[in-house]
């Protein structure tokens, strides 16, 4: 329920980070690929999950300025900190960054 709550206030302007981990939230909620989702590994970079209709991003995709104005989720609990700095690093504002543990 809290995750839905998020997504009803941040969904239409959130970005999600860690594709594999975001899959069950975002499937929750009924999003097979309005959002965008991000993840580390350059490899995954414009490939998809099946059932999921949009490409993963990379970091390369932070500088866009479209992006720095939305919210992220990341969805690790392992290296959620790590994330968080990259996003950090990248300009985003702290207040705009969120994940498992804020629920």
């Amino acid at each position: 329920k809290k995750f839905e709550k998020f997504y009803d206030t941040f969904g239409d302007n959130c970005c999600f980070y860690v594709p594999l981990r975001c899959i069950p939230y975002l499937s929750l909620v009924g999003d097979f690929g309005k959002s965008d989702l991000f993840d580390s590994n350059l490899s995954w970079k414009g490939k998809y999950i099946d059932g999921y209709s949009r490409p993963i991003k990379s970091l390369c995709d932070l500088n866009n300025q479209n992006i720095l104005d939305k919210t992220f989720f990341i969805g690790s609990l392992t290296f959620n900190e790590e994330i968080k700095k990259i996003l950090l690093d990248h300009q985003f504002d702290p207040k705009k960054i969120f994940s498992i543990y804020d629920f």
